[in-house]
């Protein structure tokens, strides 16, 4: 939810995600944001697969990728 002015702490947020094993093998990560906000391909483990905008609003989503970690 709003405020979107925050997203940038997203890729701090999440570097450390892949060491910390903070989801599960098949999560989903789905961040809403401003629609004029690009968020990056990757945070941490997860992997944009898809991103919806409707209007002002945008949805990305994101797959958990533990590839190489184990």
């Amino acid at each position: 939810d709003p405020p979107y002015a925050v997203t940038h702490e997203f890729t701090a947020l999440l570097s450390g995600v892949a060491t910390n094993r903070l989801f599960a093998d098949d999560a989903w990560l789905i961040i809403e944001h401003a629609n004029k906000t690009s968020l990056p391909s990757s945070l941490g483990c997860a992997i944009r697969t898809r991103q919806y905008r409707y209007g002002d609003t945008a949805l990305s989503l994101y797959s958990i990728s533990h590839a190489g970690l184990r």
